[in-house]
């Protein structure tokens, strides 16, 4: 069993490719497997709150440019981790296409049937969270055994008693089909970590250097030693998740053979 570490930078490098080429180099350094931007153009912004509040200036600052893209790639291939991002759009998925044969839907469009479908069409491999969601609405997923579902909870950051860890079990225990994994915004290691004792195959953090850099995710996000815990345990519990049967093992043989019925 592979467990796969994500780091999700996401959008808390706010514009500055130095940030996240840095951010890139302490997730490898960490041990993450991949390294998450996320990709969106703010001329499709649709009207709303966020034109009143600050937000769209944000978006703005933070959105990645073609060429920024492509610069973040090389840089993940330089540091042997891999490149992903997330999809909000049916129409940046051809261009997604071109950097990596895998993509990630976030809980915000995980009702959108026909973003999903492309995708599924389109890569090898597709992340899809489940959060803000109901099971009715997510459930469609299980027609693609392929995506990996990711329990999910849309709040940031989320507080311990709303992590609802029973739902990730229940997921594990009745979605046989689907690979399951857990993308989680607990200010802490700790929920990632119970998540991999669960049975999640894939985990998603948001990644950060200082809680005091400009973005609302890097607020609740975890460090580079955070990760390490993460990803050294998950190295660890694979190796003790590997099934050797159900008989004694050879280096019991001793025990087996010399003590057993020793006292009277």
């Amino acid at each position: 069993m592979k467990i796969d570490v994500i780091a999700e930078i996401g959008w808390n490098h706010m514009g500055d490719m130095d940030l996240a080429v840095k951010m890139i180099n302490l997730a490898k350094k960490s041990g993450c497997d991949y390294a998450k931007f996320q990709t969106w153009k703010v001329d499709r912004l649709k009207a709303g709150p966020w034109d009143k509040d600050g937000r769209r200036q944000i978006y703005e600052q933070a959105e990645l440019a073609e060429e920024d893209h492509y610069y973040l790639k090389t840089a993940c291939d330089k540091d042997s981790i891999k490149f992903l991002t997330s999809c909000f759009s049916s129409d940046d998925l051809p261009f997604i296409r071109k950097l990596s044969n895998e993509v990630k839907i976030p809980s915000t469009e995980c009702r959108n049937r026909k973003l999903v479908k492309s995708a599924v069409q389109n890569f090898d491999r597709v992340f899809v969270s489940v959060g803000a969601s109901t099971r009715k609405e997510w459930g469609y997923l299980e027609e693609y055994p392929e995506v990996v579902l990711m329990h999910c909870v849309s709040v940031y950051p989320c507080p311990e008693d709303s992590v609802n860890l029973p739902k990730l079990r229940h997921m594990v225990n009745n979605f046989g089909s689907n690979p399951i994994g857990y993308s989680g915004h607990y200010t802490g290691p700790e929920d990632a970590i119970a998540a991999i004792g669960i049975g999640a195959t894939v985990i998603e953090k948001d990644f950060t250097l200082d809680r005091s850099l400009p973005g609302r995710d890097n607020k609740f996000a975890i460090f580079p030693a955070d990760f390490r815990r993460i990803t050294k345990f998950a190295r660890k519990f694979e190796k003790m998740s590997k099934f050797l049967g159900l008989d004694y093992q050879k280096p019991e043989q001793d025990a087996r053979d010399t003590y057993a019925g020793r006292w009277d």
